[in-house]
């Protein structure tokens, strides 16, 4: 695929891999990354801290790469976790210097993570996103 896109002459794609399998064989190498993407979610009856999520990708990528994270996708679903997981998710990212920032899925997919309906997750959502580091209004 990399090799396509380089063909076309389109410089600013941008690659997101999914598998639960080695990931260094994957790797194209520093040459071709810029930042590395990761995906999880948090839900009501499994993992449910940042560090059990993310932690195992994130340590099995640092043993060949030193770029920068971004977390491309992930949600909290609805239920009476879901604010100390957002808690959670922002902490997290903000105390980790290796980690760009975030995409929230704010969507219904195979569970229920959007948070528009959930007036005290916007609330989170808004006040931790406008404090450092985060540091933008979401409307």
């Amino acid at each position: 695929m990399h090799e396509l896109v380089l063909r076309a002459e389109f410089h600013g794609a941008k690659f997101c891999r999914k598998a639960r399998v080695r990931l260094q064989p994957y790797y194209p190498g520093d040459d071709y990354v810029d930042w590395v993407g990761i995906d999880a979610y948090y839900t009501q009856t499994g993992i449910r801290t940042f560090r059990e999520l993310f932690g195992p990708t994130m340590a099995e990528v640092k043993r060949f790469t030193t770029r920068p994270f971004i977390i491309v996708e992930t949600g909290a679903e609805a239920g009476s976790n879901r604010l100390r997981s957002l808690d959670d998710l922002f902490t997290s990212v903000a105390n980790d210097p290796n980690i760009l920032g975030f995409v929230y899925f704010n969507q219904r997919g195979s569970k229920n993570w959007a948070i528009d309906k959930d007036q005290a997750a916007i609330n989170l959502y808004r006040q931790r996103a406008s404090a450092l580091p985060y540091g933008f209004v979401v409307k």
